[in-house]
């Protein structure tokens, strides 16, 4: 009897110091990353506001550019932002560039379907803005900016097209209030080109506004977005001065 009381104590002792140490065992941290379904490495990040938006709330879409992550594109925005945005940054799936897989976006159908089914499901999620809703693209995700404001357009509000020229049709941005953010040292995209630009989307009555960032190239242009942020959070007005 006795060693039957000290082998159910043994047991219980042991059960006891299993369920402690599952307790205080620190638990596996949640992957940041949203999954899109069907789509072979199609995934997300959301950075949400840092104080609730109100009623409804205003979004900017990040797009980075070739060979680009979405982690620093998208983080680069919340915080030129304030965290006063909810910012989504799509990653590009890989595509065979030059004998290597590279992160970036095209004009395929499969990308457009991939961009519009992440869109689609943040608005399901999220009661956004349409008034403030921003899509921005970086280099190559000038091309997905595109390609959302074609086929969602009545959702966006402003277009910010970043190292890149507008691939918009000026028809489809019309309405639009849209932020060209060059490098003056820019080989693709630099004063001169984004003056003619500028020029072309005026002429079709486009709300267009210009910042060429002094003294960079088409990689240090990358993270020159307080201009622009600051537009998007002055209500996409014209700065004071200008």
């Amino acid at each position: 009897m006795i060693r039957f009381v000290k082998r159910a104590a043994t047991v219980f002792i042991a059960f006891l110091v299993l369920g402690l140490a599952c307790a205080t065992a620190p638990q596996a941290e949640r992957s940041p990353w949203h999954e899109v379904p069907n789509v072979p490495d199609g995934r997300y990040l959301v950075f949400p506001p840092l104080e609730p938006p109100g009623e409804k709330t205003p979004l900017l879409f990040a797009l980075h550019g070739w060979g680009g992550e979405a982690l620093s594109y998208g983080r680069l925005w919340h915080e030129a932002l304030q965290g006063g945005y909810l910012v989504v940054a799509p990653q590009a799936t890989p595509k065979p560039r030059g004998g290597a897989a590279v992160s970036t976006w095209s004009t395929s159908k499969a990308d457009r379907d991939y961009l519009l089914q992440v869109w689609d499901e943040i608005h399901r999620d999220y009661r956004i803005d349409p008034e403030r809703t921003v899509v921005v693209g970086y280099s190559a995700g000038g091309l997905a900016a595109a390609a959302i404001v074609e086929n969602r357009n009545a959702e966006v509000a402003a277009v910010i097209f970043h190292a890149c020229r507008p691939y918009a049709k000026p028809a489809l941005l019309k309405g639009k209030h849209v932020f060209l953010l060059a490098g003056e040292r820019d080989t693709s995209f630099n004063a001169k080109k984004a003056g003619a630009a500028l020029a072309e989307l005026t002429a079709q009555g486009v709300d267009v506004r210009l910042a060429v960032a002094p003294g960079v190239s088409h990689v240090t242009v990358y993270d020159k977005v307080k201009d622009a942020a600051r537009w998007v959070l002055g209500g996409f007005a014209a700065p004071t001065g200008e």
